[in-house]
Protein backbone atom coordinates (compact mmCIF):
# COMPACT_ATOMS: atom_id res chain seq x y z
CA UNK A 1 0.00 0.00 0.00
CA UNK A 2 1.45 3.33 -0.90
CA UNK A 3 1.84 6.15 1.64
CA UNK A 4 -0.68 8.46 0.00
CA UNK A 5 -3.50 5.89 0.19
CA UNK A 6 -2.67 5.05 3.82
CA UNK A 7 -2.70 8.74 4.79
CA UNK A 8 -6.13 9.19 3.14
CA UNK A 9 -7.64 6.23 5.04
CA UNK A 10 -6.17 7.40 8.36
CA UNK A 11 -7.47 10.94 7.90
CA UNK A 12 -10.89 9.64 6.93
CA UNK A 13 -11.26 7.67 10.19
CA UNK A 14 -9.79 10.47 12.31
CA UNK A 15 -12.56 12.72 11.01
CA UNK A 16 -15.14 10.32 12.44
CA UNK A 17 -13.73 10.89 15.92
CA UNK A 18 -15.49 14.24 16.06
CA UNK A 19 -18.80 12.54 15.26
CA UNK A 20 -18.47 9.88 17.93
CA UNK A 21 -17.33 11.11 21.34
CA UNK A 22 -15.00 9.04 23.42
CA UNK A 23 -16.48 6.99 26.23
CA UNK A 24 -15.44 9.43 29.02
CA UNK A 25 -16.89 12.35 27.05
CA UNK A 26 -20.10 10.42 26.49
CA UNK A 27 -20.47 9.57 30.20
CA UNK A 28 -19.70 13.16 31.19
CA UNK A 29 -22.41 14.39 28.82
CA UNK A 30 -24.93 11.89 30.14
CA UNK A 31 -24.09 12.80 33.72
CA UNK A 32 -24.52 16.51 33.00
CA UNK A 33 -27.86 15.86 31.30
CA UNK A 34 -29.01 13.74 34.26
CA UNK A 35 -28.00 16.45 36.75
CA UNK A 36 -29.91 19.09 34.79
CA UNK A 37 -32.96 16.85 34.58
CA UNK A 38 -32.80 16.02 38.30
CA UNK A 39 -32.43 19.68 39.23
CA UNK A 40 -35.33 20.58 36.95
CA UNK A 41 -37.51 17.74 38.29
CA UNK A 42 -36.84 18.64 41.93
CA UNK A 43 -37.51 22.33 41.35
CA UNK A 44 -40.66 21.57 39.33
CA UNK A 45 -42.07 19.39 42.10
CA UNK A 46 -41.14 22.04 44.67
CA UNK A 47 -42.89 24.79 42.71
CA UNK A 48 -46.03 22.73 42.27
CA UNK A 49 -46.15 21.57 45.90
CA UNK A 50 -45.72 25.08 47.30
CA UNK A 51 -48.38 26.53 44.99
CA UNK A 52 -50.82 23.73 45.85
CA UNK A 53 -50.08 23.89 49.59
CA UNK A 54 -50.72 27.63 49.79
CA UNK A 55 -53.94 27.23 47.78
CA UNK A 56 -55.13 24.51 50.17
CA UNK A 57 -54.20 26.70 53.15
CA UNK A 58 -56.20 29.55 51.62
CA UNK A 59 -59.21 27.28 51.09
CA UNK A 60 -59.01 26.03 54.69
CA UNK A 61 -58.94 29.62 55.97
CA UNK A 62 -61.88 30.43 53.71
CA UNK A 63 -63.90 27.62 55.26
CA UNK A 64 -62.81 28.48 58.80
CA UNK A 65 -63.76 32.17 58.52
CA UNK A 66 -66.77 31.85 56.21
CA UNK A 67 -69.05 33.99 58.42
CA UNK A 68 -66.84 37.07 58.26
CA UNK A 69 -65.34 36.38 54.85
CA UNK A 70 -67.68 38.68 52.91
CA UNK A 71 -66.29 41.64 54.87
CA UNK A 72 -62.68 40.44 54.89
CA UNK A 73 -62.29 39.33 51.26
CA UNK A 74 -60.00 41.76 49.43
CA UNK A 75 -60.42 40.31 45.95
CA UNK A 76 -63.30 42.05 44.12
CA UNK A 77 -64.00 38.98 41.96
CA UNK A 78 -64.14 36.87 45.11
CA UNK A 79 -66.58 39.31 46.71
CA UNK A 80 -68.72 39.24 43.56
CA UNK A 81 -68.80 35.42 43.61
CA UNK A 82 -69.83 35.41 47.26
CA UNK A 83 -72.61 37.91 46.60
CA UNK A 84 -74.15 35.75 43.88
CA UNK A 85 -76.38 34.10 46.48
CA UNK A 86 -78.49 37.27 46.35
CA UNK A 87 -79.32 36.52 42.70
CA UNK A 88 -82.53 34.49 42.48
CA UNK A 89 -81.41 32.12 39.69
CA UNK A 90 -78.26 30.91 41.43
CA UNK A 91 -79.06 27.75 43.41
CA UNK A 92 -75.49 27.09 44.59
CA UNK A 93 -74.24 28.28 47.95
CA UNK A 94 -72.10 31.40 47.71
CA UNK A 95 -69.17 29.73 49.47
CA UNK A 96 -69.38 26.56 47.34
CA UNK A 97 -69.19 28.54 44.10
CA UNK A 98 -66.33 30.61 45.48
CA UNK A 99 -64.39 27.48 46.51
CA UNK A 100 -65.00 25.75 43.17
CA UNK A 101 -63.71 28.79 41.28
CA UNK A 102 -60.65 28.99 43.56
CA UNK A 103 -59.93 25.31 42.94
CA UNK A 104 -60.34 25.64 39.18
CA UNK A 105 -58.01 28.65 39.20
CA UNK A 106 -55.40 26.71 41.16
CA UNK A 107 -55.59 23.74 38.79
CA UNK A 108 -55.20 26.03 35.78
CA UNK A 109 -52.13 27.64 37.36
CA UNK A 110 -50.58 24.26 38.23
CA UNK A 111 -51.10 22.88 34.72
CA UNK A 112 -49.80 26.09 33.12
CA UNK A 113 -46.67 26.17 35.29
CA UNK A 114 -45.95 22.49 34.63
CA UNK A 115 -46.47 22.89 30.88
CA UNK A 116 -44.27 25.98 30.72
CA UNK A 117 -41.44 24.22 32.52
CA UNK A 118 -41.66 21.10 30.37
CA UNK A 119 -41.98 22.88 27.03
CA UNK A 120 -40.02 26.07 27.64
CA UNK A 121 -37.86 25.43 30.69
CA UNK A 122 -35.77 28.50 30.08
CA UNK A 123 -38.73 30.81 30.69
CA UNK A 124 -40.82 28.29 32.65
CA UNK A 125 -38.55 28.15 35.68
CA UNK A 126 -38.42 31.94 36.27
CA UNK A 127 -42.19 32.18 35.82
CA UNK A 128 -42.74 29.27 38.20
CA UNK A 129 -40.37 30.85 40.72
CA UNK A 130 -42.32 34.10 40.47
CA UNK A 131 -45.68 32.39 41.00
CA UNK A 132 -44.25 30.41 43.91
CA UNK A 133 -42.85 33.59 45.49
CA UNK A 134 -46.22 35.28 45.11
CA UNK A 135 -47.93 32.30 46.77
CA UNK A 136 -45.47 32.43 49.67
CA UNK A 137 -46.19 36.15 50.03
CA UNK A 138 -49.91 35.37 50.02
CA UNK A 139 -49.41 32.77 52.75
CA UNK A 140 -47.48 35.29 54.83
CA UNK A 141 -50.21 37.90 54.29
CA UNK A 142 -52.96 35.45 55.25
CA UNK A 143 -51.08 34.33 58.33
CA UNK A 144 -49.67 37.60 59.66
CA UNK A 145 -51.94 40.38 58.33
CA UNK A 146 -54.05 40.58 61.48
CA UNK A 147 -57.37 40.87 59.63
CA UNK A 148 -58.44 37.44 60.74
Amino acid sequence: MDAQKLTYQTNRFQGLGSLFPSLPEMWAGLLTAYRRWRKSAISTVTYLLVIAAVAIYDILLTIQYRESLKQLEENPIGRWLMNLDQVERVAVSDLALFLVMKSIGTIVVLVTVYTLIKRRGRIGHPIAAGVTSFQLGLAAHLTFSGNI
